[in-house]
């Protein structure tokens, strides 16, 4: 089976969960409505989230596949990139102690997106530090859950962040 055809599938299947899951969560009862985020938001949020995922990961594979040539090439085996993925996930999760969390997710965001082949350095600190945004007004603003902050000056400029 070709790799496009696996990507429709995949898109496809993880479409149908969404939708599911998107069906059965309009029957969740919402007792307590004094939070603006509550049980039934999240999970609205999530499948959407999950949904657009879904068709652009659709839309990608549709273009892919118009501009893909019927080229075979033998590609090799190489565990080079998950054993390095698998090391600087060790690196990262050190880092988060000393660091913090904001300076080691940007760093180790931008090196796996260099790993998996971003050539634009400008797009993947972009990434890098949007992502990390992302992550600490959810986790750290509006859930409350705290993130690891460093230490010694790294703890103090975590401070004045969030």
């Amino acid at each position: 089976m070709s790799e496009l055809k696996k990507d429709y599938i995949f898109n496809f299947i993880i479409l149908g969960i969404a939708l599911f899951f998107l069906y059965a969560t309009s029957g969740i009862n919402v007792t307590n409505t004094s939070f603006n985020v509550g049980p039934k938001s999240w999970p609205i949020i999530l499948v959407t989230l999950l949904i657009a995922l879904s068709v652009y990961g659709l839309l990608k594979t549709f273009i892919k596949s118009r501009k893909e040539q019927k080229v075979e090439t033998a590609d090799k085996v190489s565990f080079k990139k998950p054993l390095l993925s698998f090391v600087l996930i060790g690196v990262y999760i050190f880092l988060l102690n000393i660091i913090g969390f904001i300076l080691s997710t940007i760093i180790y965001i931008l090196i796996t997106a260099k790993l998996l082949g971003q050539k634009n350095w400008l797009y993947g600190i972009l990434f890098a530090v949007i992502t990390t945004i992302v992550f600490v007004l959810l986790f750290s603003i509006l859930l409350n859950i705290p993130l690891p902050r460093g230490s010694g000056i790294f703890r103090d400029l975590s401070n004045i962040i969030y």
